[in-house]
């Protein structure tokens, strides 16, 4: 039996060595795995604090593929706390499927939660953002516009839903419909388009976003996926019918950009606002985590 020696705390005045912030003791007679099994009760802001205190703790708590188990314990145990909507692996393969080696979460996700909406002003990030994992593929298939948009048709419980085929434009499908995802990443999206975002032009809208780090306009299938899971998981219509409200995405089609939204019992809009702007057209604010920030579990 493995056993560690710990100075009883009465005896601690007596050891001059050990002071506040001085972790030499322990540097030089703790067992790693004892340290590791009172990290992984912590969550992820206090695990952040224990990174920082010496050399061996970063060493055990730094954030490399070999201890991404110990983060990942740390913030599942949190996230739901913090975050209204949340649609992970386990969501995925309670839904639709099989999504394969999942993301893990980034390390400052529940920091980010937690922190002040520069949007929604007097709420926070995780009330007003759902958190959505984008996988590759999902049962083996590559992950697209219009594949998703079968899944829908029947997930394995929940809402079924899909496309209103009388009202979406077959050409974006056309052209957009199969185009796959490159790498898996994580999203938060706004779960309502941003205040004064309505009838602007689209180079207005990008100007809003540029004022807010690290946000952009959605792409289709990232704004299409997000809407579709609040459905199936709630039976929610997110960018409905009252108001009647639209999201612009990066996509274009002829010039125009591509828009989504609209959705309600007969299915999703996928189409172009050609001539105008108006009150319905809005956009979503999409924060993308690239793959350099996560690694796979």
């Amino acid at each position: 039996m493995i056993q560690a020696r710990w100075l009883p705390l009465e005896k601690i005045n007596d050891r001059p060595d050990i002071k506040p912030g001085n972790c030499n003791y322990l540097q030089r007679d703790a067992i790693p795995e004892i340290l590791n099994g009172f990290f992984s009760f912590l969550d992820g802001e206090t695990l952040a604090s224990c990174n920082l205190v010496c050399k061996q703790w970063h060493d055990l708590t730094d954030h490399e593929p070999l201890n991404d188990p110990l983060w990942n314990k740390a913030i599942a145990r949190e996230i739901n706390q913090c975050a209204s909507f949340v649609f992970g692996k386990e969501e995925w393969t309670k839904y639709f499927g099989d999504i394969g080696n999942a993301l893990n979460y980034p390390r400052d996700i529940c920091k980010i939660l937690k922190s002040n909406c520069s949007f929604f002003k007097g709420q926070t990030v995780g009330k007003t953002h759902m958190f959505v994992l984008v996988p590759e593929t999902v049962n083996g298939e590559s992950l697209t516009l219009n594949f998703f948009g079968e899944l829908v048709k029947k997930p394995k419980e929940g809402t079924k839903t899909g496309y209103d085929g009388n009202r979406c434009w077959q050409k974006i499908f056309e052209k957009h419909g199969e185009i796959t995802i490159k790498k898996a990443h994580w999203i938060l999206i706004t779960n309502d388009v941003i205040p004064g975002s309505r009838n602007k032009t689209y180079t207005a809208q990008k100007e809003m976003m540029n004022k807010h780090a690290h946000y952009n306009v959605p792409n289709a299938l990232d704004a299409v996926l997000t809407v579709f899971m609040k459905c199936v998981g709630s039976g929610e219509f997110l960018l409905g019918e009252a108001p009647l409200t639209y999201t612009r995405c990066q996509e274009n089609v002829n010039g125009y950009q591509v828009v989504v939204g609209g959705f309600g019992p007969s299915g999703l809009f996928v189409n172009t606002f050609i001539l105008y702007d108006n009150d319905n057209i809005a956009v979503l604010a999409c924060r993308r985590f690239c793959p350099s920030e996560v690694s796979r579990s």
